[in-house]
Parts: C-alpha cells; structure tokens; sequence
C-alpha cells in the first residue's frame, strides 16, 4: 500500500472544505444549526455584532453577540473594510488555514508522542505491547499515524461541518492543542501563551494547566526549573536573608515541623481582603486596586521600600481621599522614623555587634504597623467620603424639592 503524506492530507482537506464553500446553501444550512452553532460560535452572531457596533458603538449591547473582544476585533476589517464580494472568500480561507493547523498542529504533536513513546518499552507478560508491535491496520503504525491523525483530523464529519458553518471554536481549538505541541517539545513560554490565549477566547482551557506542567516535566525536567526557582522558591520561602518583611524573623523562630502550616498561612493571609474590601469599593476601581497594591506591598514574602513607593505613588492619584484622612502627620512622622531607623539597626546589629536581629526586627514591626495604618485609613477615608457624598446629594435634593414647592 503506497504511502500518502501529509502534505497530500493537507491538500484533500483544503480542496474538501473549499468545494464545499464554493455552494453556499450548504454554509447557510450548516451554520443555523444548533448542533454546530452556539451562542459564543455563532459566526450569524459576530455579523449581528458588527451591525450592533455600528450603530451603537458596542457589540454587546443587543444580547447578541458574546464572544472575546479580541476575537471580534481580528474579524471585524475583514466584515467591515473588505469589500462584500470578499468577504465570503477571506473568511472560507480564513477557517481553512485554521483547520490546516490544527490537522498539523495534530500531526506535529503525534510524532512527538510517538518519540515520547520509543523511550518507555511497556511490556506486559515479558512482552511488548502495542506501538512497538502491529496495530490492527497499516494506518495506525507509528510511522503512519501521524499522517492518520491529521486525516481523522480534517476529515471527521464533526470537524468538517463545524468548518464549513465558520464556528469559532476553531481557534480556541488551535491555541489549546498547540499549547500541547510547546509543551510537548519542551517549550515553556510558547506553551504558557497558547494556554493564555485559550483561556481568553473559552475559560475552560485554563484547567489544561495541570496535564500541560505534567507533560512539561515529562519532557524535559530543566524545563520547569524557571518555575520551581520562581514561583515554588518564593512559595517555599527558602531565603531566610532579612528584609522590611515580617516572613523571614518569623520563619528563623518556628519549629520546622510547623512551617508548612505556617506557610500556607501566611501567603493566602493577603488572599482574604480580596472579597471583603471588593464588597466596599466595587464603585470604585481605581481605590480598589490601590488598597490592593498597598496590601500586597505589605504582606508579600519579600517586600521592600521599592513596592510601597509603588503604592504610595498610586495613593497620590486621590488627592481628595488623603485630604479626608485624619491624623496624617502622625503616620507620616512614624513611617519616616521607622525608615531612618531601618538602616542604623542593621547597622548595629552587623557591624558593630552592639545589637541583634531583634533590633531590625523591632523596626520593620513598626515600619509595617505604620504602613498598615496607611492603608486602612485610606480605604476607611474612601468610604467615607463616599458617604459624605451621598450625603450632600440627598441634601441638594432636598433643597432643590424645597425650592421647587
């Protein structure tokens, strides 16, 4: 039996799917169909969101259209700008390049399974098992399945139809299985995207994370040490070397049975104002993400002076909300004190040996406490001016209902 390729493949699938497109009865009759339409695929849906855009500036605005505004703004030139005897053709080549991808994308990610494969002999019985020896067709021998794969790929009546009604989920499809492809060959970053990108246009790819950092360090262990010495050191809190932090004198007095709880402690402490200053100043997300700032500059394993200039800087955006704290001098004067003596007890604690690491400690207390106060006030002043807002609406209406009596 000759051998067919894959380039052959491509091209059967590419001259299927453009015959098809060539009758438009058959891209009518395919794209009303709920099996293959939904309410976030439709492509009847993304045209109705351009006419919406048009009129009324938003795409969203008629309950109509609901898929991502990136995916809406790649396609938008081209139902908008392109000239309509055009715009058929480009969206037909557009879903065809789409599934040619995905049926190499499939093939690409078949080799890399089967050279995986190569490396484990599975027996059972002292007996090999299954790749190493015939499948029940020629088609399914590993050099063949690649080829085999990327044929069920674009040829399969479900991928087919769903091609020929232009769904959308063809891209999502694309970014979740190249996002295997990276992370099959090892590479991190490229995989990471896709995996973002997926989880842009359909939430559930995000849940792919776990079998794509398996399969990550199935393939090359070197590859994960970026993470391990990123995200899982901080998580670990392996560096004891002092800072402006409450972690590492905390961590240097704990008894090591204890520091896993103390751990998981401490790094979701910050997690909790999340939800509960969100219920106060969900009206106002700038103040929000300001508080946040301010607590994740606080609480985070290694902190410095760095991360609340951040903040403070971020706090200047509200001059109105400063203006309403009350006893701004005193949290002024005893941050200020409280950097000036950070220095002279590492001073003394190091070098001439007059202290100890109490005296660095004292001061990063107190550094944090006035930090704390901070930002308590400013959220405190942010719902109080809030109120005394309302406060003065409700008066002026009052007023206005009086004078109009």
């Amino acid at each position: 039996m000759p051998r067919v390729g894959l380039p052959a493949v491509l091209l059967l699938g590419a001259c299927v799917r453009a015959f098809l497109y060539v009758v438009p009865s058959i891209h009518v009759t395919l794209s009303t169909r709920p099996e293959l339409s939904t309410s976030i695929s439709s492509f009847h849906r993304l045209q109705e969101g351009v006419f919406l855009f048009q009129t009324t500036g938003s795409p969203y605005s008629g309950d109509v259209y609901h898929q991502p505004p990136l995916l809406f703004a790649l396609l938008y030139p081209v139902l908008q700008v392109a000239p309509a005897s055009l715009q058929y053709f480009i969206i037909c080549t557009v879903c065809i390049l789409v599934d040619l991808l995905l049926a190499m994308g499939f093939a690409r990610l078949c080799k890399r399974n089967l050279k995986l494969e190569e490396g484990r002999r599975f027996t059972f019985q002292d007996k090999e098992v299954w790749l190493t020896l015939v499948p029940v067709s020629p088609l399914f021998k590993p050099k063949n399945l690649p080829t085999t794969v990327a044929f069920i790929a674009l040829m399969n009546p479900y991928s087919l139809a769903s091609s020929v009604a232009m769904s959308s989920v063809g891209f999502t499809h694309l970014a979740v299985l190249y996002s295997l492809v990276f992370a099959s060959e090892g590479a991190l970053a490229a995989s990471m995207m896709c995996v973002a990108v997926g989880t842009y246009l359909s939430v559930y790819p995000f849940f792919l994370m776990i079998p794509i950092v398996l399969l990550l360090r199935s393939v090359k262990d070197s590859s994960l040490v970026s993470l391990v010495e990123t995200y899982v050191w901080v998580a670990k809190y392996s560096d004891l070397t002092p800072n402006i932090g409450i972690f590492w004198y905390f961590f240097m007095e704990v008894f090591d049975r204890f520091i896993p709880y103390f751990l998981f402690v401490l790094h979701l402490h910050p997690v909790i104002y999340i939800v509960p200053i969100y219920l106060r100043l969900a009206h106002r997300p700038q103040a929000y993400a300001c508080a946040l700032i301010g607590i994740f500059s606080l609480f985070q394993a290694y902190p410095s002076f760095g991360d609340f200039g951040f903040f403070l800087s971020m706090l200047a955006m509200h001059p109105k909300t400063i203006m309403t704290i009350e006893n701004r001098f005193v949290y002024v004067l005893g941050l200020g004190v409280a950097t000036c003596m950070l220095p002279v007890m590492w001073f003394l604690w190091l070098f001439p040996a007059s202290g100890n690491a109490n005296f660095f400690y004292n001061q990063t207390l107190v550094y944090q406490i006035f930090n704390t106060q901070i930002i308590t006030a400013f959220v405190g002043a942010t719902m109080k001016r809030d109120k005394d807002v309302d406060k003065y609406r409700a008066s002026r209406l009052k007023q206005l209902e009086k004078t109009s009596e």
